[in-house]
Formats: structure tokens, C-alpha cells, sequence
């Protein structure tokens, strides 16, 4: 995701591109061609709806809207500066992964590339093999790592195929597909998790346009759920619609406007982990079937709330954002999984010892991770953020950066302790 703008704008900036990258990735060119597929009838009998557990759902109320949250629960914060050269150079960053060794990046709306750094931000490799032949790839779309058998696979929505690189990015073998989708995560056992959000798979009648769909290591489906009604389809229902994922055995998913987090696990079991509730403040779900621009001027109207599905998962923190048409008034969630209490609140930004420059992006081990895009290294160089005490680390990779320079990628962990 893109993040902008100085420090009065940024919690207005944030949701305001977080809605704008979301259009875009519904307006995103993946669609290879396909013919009428027929499932096997073994495939059909094993195709069933998930199966989903609620008993268990923590709720978290957000009872005060002004509520602030201290900046000292951000805590241990590292930066990591992003090597540049003319092989390296990231237009928009669109996901990011992090491993004990790597640092994998894709920008698949400017360079349509996946880029490998090493841990200390020196870059390594990225995609060459372009072209429509064997192992040949034209759209960089998304993106896997299987650590188990040391390869990743990169899913080109173009030619309707994962391609599989070794960890050089040197190609390996590949694998057509016969369906679309817009996100795929995957489990330790082989399986995956897939979301078809925004995709057309009309020529495949048992698989409906937004669904989340389970697979077996070699993309057959096993079960599938969370259909959505024509008028929730029409509406953008599920616009922001993101899979997570912080370990191998569990991912998470979270859709616009159901105020709900799912945790789904290896065998397809799933389960609603926290429901958030908004009390009386919360937008009426008749409102959800409307415009984005007449559901913006009813929430602020009317001063509601609704969650419009950003979440990140670290080994000890959960974050969730609230967002709201009131760019003043936009509440953050931590959830500490140890203990299971939450904090919410307005995270103050005038005087904040250690500037969280935008949303988390992804996590690694207990760490939050997100992007110092270039228009902060350069307001930092300009002294635009004062009331920021800017951590000496950082200082001295601003300095050093260029016009034009990759990003810093920024790490920092969270600490409810009272």
C-alpha cells in the first residue's frame, strides 16, 4: 500500500489511499482467458461450506471515540535502509514479506517485479525471465513463499499460472491454473487459503465471484464460504478484503464492514476470533449497499464508525484501525495475545518520540513493520516533523539518501504493560 503526505494529514492520508489502493487493485488487470471448466465429480462431493465457529469471539467495544492512546506503548524501534541502484529501484511498494534471511518486496503496479534483499537491506535479485514461454512470466501479481521446499511462487494473473523461482529468483517449473484470484496465502501442510475477492470465475459454476476458497498443494478446491449477495458484490462489499498471515498454520482473514476477524487453520477450520462493536455508533448495515461516497457522508453526519478491515498480526500484538469520514478521529487496536486485553485509541502525533510514519505493511517475529516512503526521508531532510524526536539511526540513513532513493523499512514492537 502507498503512504503520503506530512504530519497534520497523515490519519487522513492514510485512509484516504488505503481506500484509493483498494480501487485500484479491483481495477487490476489479472485476467487470463479462460473456457467452461467442469469440476470432477470427486472435486464437486468434496467441496463443502466452511464450517464456522463463533462461540469463541472476543469482543473488543470501542465505547469513547476521543479516548487517546500514550505514544509510549511504541517501543524498540530498527530501520532498515533498502539498497538502490538502477536493478533495484521500487516504484510502489504493493506487499512486503520478511524472513530470517530476506526481505521480499513486490511493486506490481510500477515495476511489475518482485525484488530480494537481504536482511541489512542489500539488494539481491528480482524477476528477469519476462516472455509467454515455459517458466516465462508478464504480470508479477502476487506472491508465496515455501520455505519447506526452499522456492516461491509468483502468480501471473496474465497467463493464468504460478511460476516456482528458488530463492535467486532463477525459475524453477510452473503450474496453469484455471480460476482468478486476488490474494493466496499457504499453510504449513501444502494447502492454501485464497481469496477470490473482485475476480470473475463465472465459467467455473460451482465457485461464485467472492469467496474464500481452501486448497489442496495442488490448487484443487476443498471447501469454500463466505459467498456474497449481487447487491454486496455490486456495492464493493468486500473493497478492502485482506488475507494474513503470521504463522504457517493459521491465517486470518478480514472483510469490510462485518466488524469481525476469522482465523481459518490448515485443515479449513474456522473460527471468529474478535467481534468489534461500536455500540450505537456503529454505521446501519442498510447503509453498507450504498455508495462509498453516500456511506462517507452518512458516518460523518451522523458522527459512526465503521471497520473497514486493516489488520496485522506479530507473534505478541495484534493492530486493527479504525476508520472513519472524521480524519481527526481515527482509533488504533492493539490487542496483547498473551493476556488477550486490548487498548484503543487516537494515537497522539504531536509529540511522539518515535514517528509511525504509516499503517503496518506486515510483521516480523514481534515486530510491526512499516514503510518511510520517500516524501518522509525528504520532509525529515527538511525539518517538517519538529515535535518528532527522530532516532538517531534514521537521522543517519536520511542523510545519506538520495532523490529517489528505495524506501526505509521501519520496525518497531508494542508494549501494553501498564
Amino acid at each position: 500500500m502507498k503512504y503520503y503526505q506530512s504530519i497534520f494529514y497523515i490519519s487522513f492520508t492514510i485512509i484516504t489511499n488505503l481506500l484509493f489502493y483498494s480501487c485500484k487493485e479491483k481495477r487490476e488487470d489479472h485476467n487470463g482467458k479462460f473456457a467452461t471448466y467442469k469440476l470432477s465429480e470427486d472435486q464437486r462431493s468434496r467441496l463443502k461450506e466452511f464450517s464456522i465457529n463463533t462461540s469463541k469471539a472476543r469482543e473488543i467495544v470501542i465505547d469513547n471515540f476521543d479516548k487517546e492512546l500514550s505514544s509510549n506503548i511504541v517501543i524498540n524501534s530498527d530501520y532498515i535502509k533498502l539498497q538502490t541502484n538502477k536493478e533495484s529501484l521500487i516504484g510502489e511498494i504493493s506487499k512486503v514479506i520478511m524472513s530470517d534471511k530476506y526481505i521480499y518486496v513486490l511493486d506490481r503496479f510500477l515495476s511489475n517485479n518482485l525484488f530480494i534483499f537481504s536482511k541489512d537491506g542489500k539488494f539481491l535479485s528480482k524477476v528477469r525471465n519476462f516472455g509467454e514461454g515455459p517458466n516465462e512470466i508478464l504480470q508479477v501479481y502476487d506472491f508465496f513463499v515455501d520455505n519447506d521446499k526452499n522456492k516461491i511462487g509468483i502468480f501471473d494473473g496474465k497467463l493464468s499460472k504460478i511460476v516456482y523461482y528458488n530463492f535467486e529468483l532463477e525459475p524453477l517449473h510452473q503450474k496453469k491454473i484455471h480460476f482468478r484470484f486476488s490474494n493466496i496465502k499457504r499453510f504449513s501442510n501444502g494447502n492454501f487459503l485464497t481469496s477470490v475477492n473482485g475476480s470473475d470465475n463465472s465459467h467455473i459454476a460451482e465457485i461464485d465471484r467472492d469467496e474464500v476458497l481452501l486448497l489442496d498443494s495442488n490448487l484443487n478446491f476443498i471447501q469454500k464460504g463466505f459467498k456474497l449477495s449481487k447487491d454486496e458484490i455490486k456495492n464493493n462489499y468486500t473493497l478492502i478484503d485482506h488475507l494474513h498471515q503470521n504463522n504457517d498454520s493459521c491465517i486470518v482473514w478480514v472483510p469490510k464492514f462485518k466488524n469481525s476477524i476469522f482465523k481459518f487453520n490448515k485443515d479449513g477450520y474456522v473460527e471468529q476470533n474478535y467481534k468489534i462493536s461500536f455500540k450505537k455508533r456503529e454505521v446501519p448495515s442498510e447503509f453498507y449497499l450504498t455508495s462509498t461516497d453516500k456511506l462517507d457522508k452518512i458516518a460523518k453526519e451522523r458522527q459512526l464508525y465503521y471497520y473497514s478491515g486493516h489488520y496485522e498480526e506479530n507473534d505478541n500484538t495484534i493492530f486493527m484501525r479504525i476508520a472513519s469520514p472524521r480524519s481527526k478521529n481515527i482509533i488504533s487496536i492493539f490487542v496483547d495475545k498473551a493476556n488477550n486485553e486490548y487498548v484503543y485509541g487516537q494515537i497522539k502525533m504531536d509529540n511522539l518520540d518515535l514517528p509511525i510514519f504509516s499503517l503496518p505493511i506486515t510483521s516480523f517475529k514481534n515486530n510491526f513493520v512499516t514503510i518511510i516512503e520517500p516524501q518522509y526521508i525528504e520532509g525529515i531532510k527538511k525539518g517538517f516533523y519538529k515535535n518528532y524526536i527522530i532516532p538517531d539511526k534514521l537521522k543517519s540513513m536520511v542523510n545519506i539518501s538520495e532523490e529517489g532513493d528505495n524506501p526505509i523499512i521501519q520496525l518497531y514492537q508494542i508494549s501494553l504493560k501498564k
